[in-house]
């Protein structure tokens, strides 16, 4: 007999989605991650917007932000691999867009 734990994972697999589910997982503990690694000065000025093809998107609102988040790249990236043993990030790109911090966060 299966835990819920199997039945979840075999739903989600069924319907196709499980991929899907964990990139917003990884997304979700990524920002997580970065809330608690970033100083409280840029804390506001970046947000993980996705995980696709083993790549870490990051939105920053200046760059200095995106210096700051390439620096701690490393980092997150451990942290993330070892809270997720499953995934592989291969990069984490940071670009400056503004505009992407003002939309609303994923809560899983």
């Amino acid at each position: 007999m299966k835990g819920i734990d199997g039945l979840i994972s075999s739903a989600l697999k069924r319907h196709g989605i499980l991929n899907q589910v964990n990139a917003a997982l990884v997304v979700q503990s990524a920002n997580a991650i970065l809330d608690e690694i970033v100083e409280d000065s840029l804390r506001a000025d970046s947000l993980v917007i996705s995980f696709v093809n083993q790549d870490l998107k990051i939105a920053c609102k200046h760059s200095a932000a995106v210096n700051y988040i390439k620096d701690l790249s490393n980092e997150l990236k451990q942290e993330l691999e070892c809270k997720f043993p499953t995934i592989t990030i291969s990069s984490v790109n940071c670009w400056i867009d503004p505009d992407a911090l003002d939309r609303p966060r994923f809560v899983v």
